[in-house]
């Protein structure tokens, strides 16, 4: 099976499904600095694999921490493998071998009281670009994040079986640094699924 594919013998079992077509849903944007821009994108760019709406953060030209949080999701300890997969295009300023505006993704297993940025091999398509600059003041300075830019439609897949079992809540985290613009982060089509 390819990453984030149910095996020949499994049945996919949908735990989460947001297409944004009703708006924002269950989704929150809780717990942001500066300018939170998380919105509906009626008229996304092309390419989005269900078409209609996305949701969009802009990067922006002074310091935020923008965060998209999904609601909680019961993760089954017996139906492997599970996976995350979402629908992303960015354009954030990048620089030579990183970022100085990013995207990451964080997951949580006690309500949002904490929460762990998702790295290394849970990322089973399309790795972090690389390390975020500590200079201008950017609220995820030194933490990996994409900034695709720009980087068109892809859809990115999360092997969740490190947390079967368990009740989990994943956030979206633009940050953004003191100087210049780029567009920004649509997200489409995310759901998580077990096997």
């Amino acid at each position: 099976a390819a990453p984030g594919d149910c095996g020949v013998d499994q049945v996919a079992v949908s735990l989460l499904g947001e297409d944004f077509s009703g708006g924002l849903g269950a989704f929150t944007t809780t717990g942001s600095t500066g300018a939170s821009t998380w919105a509906i994108a009626a008229a996304p760019p092309a390419g989005s694999p269900s078409g209609g709406n996305a949701v969009f953060a802009a990067d922006i030209a002074s310091i935020s921490d923008q965060r998209l949080i999904s609601p909680p999701v019961a993760l089954p300890g017996d139906q492997l493998p599970l996976s995350l997969q979402f629908w992303n295009r960015q354009q954030m300023e990048s620089s030579s071998g990183g970022c100085f505006d990013g995207g990451l993704l964080e997951i949580s297993t006690n309500g949002g009281s904490t929460w762990t940025q998702v790295t290394g091999a849970a990322i089973l398509n399309r790795a972090y670009d690389g390390a975020v600059s500590t200079q201008y003041s950017n609220p995820i300075g030194g933490m990996n994040a994409w900034c695709g830019n720009p980087r068109d439609w892809e859809n990115y897949i999360i092997d969740l079986n490190a947390w079967a079992g368990q009740t989990v809540q994943f956030r979206w985290r633009v940050g953004t640094d003191s100087s210049v613009a780029a567009n920004g982060w649509h997200l489409d089509d995310i759901k998580v699924q077990a096997c």
